[in-house]
């Protein structure tokens, strides 16, 4: 039996595909990963790994080890992912909680009376479904603009005799590939070549703009400052403060929570401890009107008289 031939053609389109995705996933990840600032840890704990499992399991167990000593002999501190190993208290909280580490597969039982449950949120859920949702998402939009634009390249399908089929695919590919092509087989029969026009309107610019929408919305559940309304004109101090509203709501969603939870834990353990979301606070987080005027390159407006002038 023969042995099937590769579909080179899907294959390439499905690496394209799966490599798209990873860029927008792999920006996406590291943007929500720039929005976790914590400060004063203590030395034995590794701050990469604390963000990237708040933001795959949503929680961590913070707690000591008494019998592992650091250098300055205090007992070890672990943030770390941990299951729930009980029952639930009245508030729905482990009262038993289990952590096996990783390396050693060492495993520690602790309750509520020597750890703390460090959540990355209220619920203390994962945030990577948020961050593939928005890749997948996104990706579907770049493909789909990709494609449009190829549109615009090759809008045509050939119509010929099968035996000239294989000459006229080698054509179309150098075709694609930019590279000037010239028969000379006093063979070929023009005549039999029938071209459809298969012409797509562009609308990649719309797209685009639909791709910029959910980059946005994306920012807005991190409570990342971003502006999405798409005016000629430059926005006014109520419209950026409306918007900025529930950038600070979603912030504050994050912040609050981490930071009683940090309370809690540096209240048990005498750690200092500190956390910020995103960009640190300044001492005057006021905005300033100077601050949310927004321009068009070719637009400009008075203070004084809010007139329009291009």
């Amino acid at each position: 039996m023969p042995r099937r031939r590769k579909d080179l053609v899907f294959e390439e389109s499905l690496f394209n595909n799966m490599e798209d995705y990873k860029v927008f996933r792999g920006r996406f990840y590291d943007l929500a990963c720039g929005c976790f600032n914590f400060e004063d840890l203590p030395s034995e704990v590794y701050k990469p790994f604390i963000i990237n499992y708040l933001i795959k399991q949503g929680k961590l167990l913070a707690f000591e080890d008494p019998d592992l000593l650091t250098d300055e002999g205090k007992p070890t501190f672990f943030l770390y992912p941990f299951t729930d190993n009980g029952r639930l208290d009245p508030y729905n909280r482990p009262t038993s909680r289990r952590v096996t580490l990783f390396n050693n597969g060492a495993s520690y039982v602790r309750d509520a009376n020597n750890s703390e449950i460090l959540r990355v949120n209220v619920s203390g859920t994962s945030l990577t479904k948020v961050i593939d949702y928005f890749a997948r998402n996104i990706y579907l939009i770049n493909r789909t603009i990709q494609i449009n634009v190829n549109a615009q390249k090759t809008p045509i399908a050939l119509k010929c005799t099968e035996n000239e089929r294989l000459t006229y695919e080698n054509l179309l590919k150098q075709y694609q590939g930019n590279v000037p092509v010239i028969f000379g087989d006093k063979g070929l029969d023009l005549n039999a070549l029938t071209s459809i026009n298969l012409q797509a309107p562009y609308v990649s610019d719309k797209l685009y703009q639909l791709m910029e929408n959910y980059w946005n919305q994306f920012l807005t559940f991190f409570g990342i400052p971003n502006i999405t309304i798409n005016k000629k004109e430059r926005l006014i101090t109520d419209e950026v403060q409306q918007k900025m509203g529930g950038i600070l709501v979603a912030r504050q969603n994050f912040e609050n929570q981490i930071q009683d939870d940090i309370k809690r834990i540096n209240d048990m353990f005498g750690t200092d401890i500190k956390f910020y979301w995103g960009v640190k606070p300044s001492k005057n987080e006021d905005i300033e009107e100077d601050d949310v005027n927004i321009y068009n390159e070719d637009i400009k407006e008075t203070k004084e008289e809010g007139e329009l002038r291009k």
